[in-house]
């Protein structure tokens, strides 16, 4: 608060001059509102780092078709596939979930089929300048695969079927990161215990490998946490 003391023998105009004078001053050194206070630094915006950081994605859902080698000596085998993959605790890490489903054109008379589960973790790799997303992973898997004869069979069963485990290596490049859809391209290797033959009245006709590789595209929908 300030006080302004007038003598008597001051002139009125003389006065309201003097009490303008103070006016004017108070206003120009008071602090303006939003403006920070004297002594007092003004926040700094947050940086784009630490903006893209809080929108990371934490779970994604990804869905697409595969092509891969098919029987031993048959067609490439095509399907579909759905992985699910969850960031642990925002660190460079995931655990990941995926199913997928293959058939392949009938060879030496017999027609296969592929379905398998996996379950694994990988790593987050983030190249923010081409906006790409590598995502390689390791993963336990449970096989299960079919044949089934075309031919009548006049003995035994036309089909047969095994389930046994694998383990595969998984290389996913999603573009563009961050984004709610992303382009998702990746490759697979699986390694089963061992290869599986395939028999027609009592001969070996063709065989599932022990080593199966496909490549898959799809489409990549994150989540925010």
């Amino acid at each position: 608060m300030r006080k302004v003391a007038f003598r008597t023998e001051d002139a009125e105009l003389d006065r309201w001059q003097a009490l303008g004078l103070v006016v004017a001053s108070l206003v120009t050194t008071e602090a303006r509102p939003g403006e920070p206070t004297p002594g007092k630094p003004a926040p700094l915006p947050p940086s784009r780092d630490a903006v893209a950081r809080a929108a990371e994605r934490a779970v994604w859902i990804g869905v697409g078709g595969l092509a891969g080698n098919g029987l031993g000596h048959g067609p490439a085998r095509y399907g579909g596939w759905l992985r699910a993959g969850y960031q642990i605790r925002r660190l460079p890490v995931f655990v990941a979930l995926g199913t997928s489903y293959a058939l392949a054109a009938p060879s030496a008379g017999v027609r296969p089929e592929w379905a398998s589960l996996s379950l694994g973790a990988g790593a987050l790799i983030e190249l923010r300048k081409l906006r790409l997303g590598l995502r390689p992973a390791f993963e336990l898997a449970l096989e299960h695969i079919a044949a089934r004869s075309e031919a009548p069979v006049s003995e035994g069963s036309s089909s047969g079927s095994r389930s046994l485990a694998a383990s595969q290596a998984v290389l996913e490049i999603t573009w563009p990161t961050g984004a709610p859809v992303a382009l998702d391209v990746a490759g697979l290797a699986a390694f089963a215990t061992g290869a599986t033959g395939i028999r027609v009245a009592g001969s070996e006709v063709e065989s599932f490998p022990a080593v199966a590789y496909a490549v898959m595209l799809g489409i990549d929908i994150e989540f925010l946490r």
